[in-house]
């Protein structure tokens, strides 16, 4: 089944640049190879990330990442079975970023595909955390 799990928190401590390229390196990569879609956003301290995916195997890698000691106060916003996928088109399926070109990139995204209710629902939520970062 089609799932999406989407999560917020805050990182245990501040990450540096190269930190922040290496994580995202490794969970593109990680999340390509298992057919995960989403974005995994960090700023100033905050992790938002969206999952899209097997709900057996997206339920087995939040705990996992629950368990990431660079996590804590982990606050799961979604979770719940979809239709379809948002992020099947975005940038390779997958995508980090911290840059606020990126962020806006990603707003104009959403904002364009609310095409279902997860979609709109998924754009409601991370409107007020995107806008503010342009």
């Amino acid at each position: 089944m089609l799932f999406t799990i989407c999560y917020i928190s805050t990182a245990a401590e501040l990450l540096l640049e190269e930190d922040v390229h290496a994580l995202f390196s490794q969970t593109i990569k990680s999340n390509t190879h298992n057919d995960i879609t989403g974005i995994l956003i960090y700023q100033e301290g905050t992790f938002i990330q969206v999952l899209e995916g097997d709900d057996i195997f997206l339920n087995s890698l939040f705990k996992k990442i629950e368990e990431d000691p660079r996590h804590k106060q982990i606050t799961k916003v979604l979770g719940e079975p979809i239709e379809s996928r948002v992020f099947d088109e975005y940038l390779l399926g997958f995508s980090g970023m911290h840059q606020v070109e990126e962020l806006q990139s990603i707003y104009l995204f959403l904002k364009k595909n609310r095409k279902t209710p997860y979609s709109k629902r998924l754009y409601a939520f991370l409107k007020p955390f995107l806008e503010r970062q342009f």
